[in-house]
């Protein structure tokens, strides 16, 4: 089976500035739409929180998930809350570009998406 490949991922600092930060990416891979949103919640360390999403053709959601970085890679346990034949298989922080690049890998068929800053959606907070 082909991986469907993102661009290339360069740059091994952390993330910096104010949290969360909030990245999303869409891709499609033989008529199959996948929308993957990452929220970086916390950060410092080395160590963090994300909140992990998918939509689209198969859905799920991973919230308050702790993780370490380690170079590009963010490692975390994901497979709990993953469905049955869907795994997180790679996860980097892109600190060039700041994106993340995400695998997932759905029904056998690994998908790189590219996620790029976004806005966090409101959780009913007001900043003044």
């Amino acid at each position: 089976k082909q991986a469907v490949q993102a661009g290339a991922c360069t740059g091994a600092a952390d993330p910096s500035g104010p949290m969360p930060k909030c990245y999303a990416g869409t891709e499609e891979v033989m008529g199959m739409k996948e929308t993957v949103e990452v929220k970086v919640t916390s950060f410092a360390h080395g160590a963090g929180m994300l909140d992990f999403k998918a939509s689209g053709f198969k859905s799920f959601a991973c919230n308050s998930k702790p993780f370490t970085k380690e170079g590009q890679e963010i490692l975390g346990d994901y497979g709990s809350c993953a469905p049955a034949g869907v795994t997180v298989e790679d996860v980097k922080y892109c600190s060039d570009s700041d994106t993340i690049s995400a695998t997932v890998k759905a029904e056998g068929i690994p998908v790189t998406s590219t996620l790029s800053r976004s806005d966090c959606p409101s959780a009913g907070e007001l900043v003044i």
